[in-house]
């Protein structure tokens, strides 16, 4: 059974733009209506896009997770050479309608499909490599219990697939996936850009991410966040796991997710 180590600590996004970006309205999902367990057939990517294995030209491993770069890096950073610190989990979250649920129901179980890989590394950024292909998107919220109350230092493990249709199975810089941790208050928020639609066999399937957390004491929760303009997200796809996520002045689609575990 994979271990998940719990004093992770997720990177700050690189995506300066998203900083100070005014705030549109935040659709927010706490899990706290009913729902039912997803068709497998319309929720999972088996026998989805066949692996690429694309990289990006231009990635290394120096710092392109989106985290701080290597030891003896750091001058090419910072102060010494004028550039802005990258945006944290407040500053791109800032604004953000996280809500005060009273009712909590456990998040809607959505399958992981064939595309995990293990060991994405730990960063809120998700597109390092500023590719375009579709809009930014930012998603913060939080991580809680049944009882509504905060999971601090949850596993956060996100991945979807990549503007041109296919996922990044095999490139060191691990496009469009990354690893986080929950803070004090259960407070997690990722930048990356729209997920696409794509071909599954004779189907499109819906626009998601794909999401995994882990908590000590809690069972793991394996789960999608999908959108509820998407018109391939019909009824087989739980309305509990559909959020709005608008364009702001910005021009960044910002919504919000809480995740709802129960104990293990």
């Amino acid at each position: 059974m994979r271990r998940f180590p719990l004093d992770r600590l997720g990177a700050p996004s690189r995506r300066d733009f998203l900083v100070g970006a005014s705030v549109g309205a935040v659709g927010v999902l706490a899990g706290c209506s009913g729902y039912a367990d997803a068709d497998d057939s319309g929720a999972t990517d088996d026998g989805g896009p066949v692996d690429s294995g694309a990289a990006t030209d231009g990635g290394t491993d120096g710092g392109a997770d989106g985290g701080p770069g290597p030891d003896g890096d750091s001058g090419a950073t910072g102060a010494d050479s004028g550039a802005p610190s990258d945006p944290t989990v407040e500053e791109i979250c800032e604004g953000a309608d996280l809500g005060s649920p009273t009712e909590c129901r456990e998040t809607p179980d959505m399958g992981e499909g064939p595309f995990f890989r293990d060991d994405a590394p730990d960063r809120i950024d998700l597109n390092p490599l500023d590719e375009d292909g579709s809009d930014p998107l930012v998603v913060c919220g939080r991580v809680l219990d049944a009882g509504c109350e905060p999971v601090a230092g949850a596993v956060i493990e996100v991945w979807h697939v990549a503007p041109e249709g296919e996922y990044d199975m095999k490139s060191s810089d691990f496009r469009f996936r990354g690893t986080m941790v929950t803070d004090a208050d259960g407070v997690y928020g990722f930048s990356t850009l729209m997920p696409v639609s794509y071909r599954d066999g004779d189907t499109d399937l819906h626009q998601h991410i794909h999401v995994r957390v882990n908590a000590t004491g809690f069972a793991e929760k394996i789960t999608q966040i999908c959108f509820a303009d998407d018109p391939l997200a019909g009824d087989h796809i739980p309305s509990d796991v559909k959020i709005d996520a608008p364009l702001d002045a910005a021009g960044v689609r910002r919504g919000s997710f809480d995740f709802i575990l129960v104990r293990a």
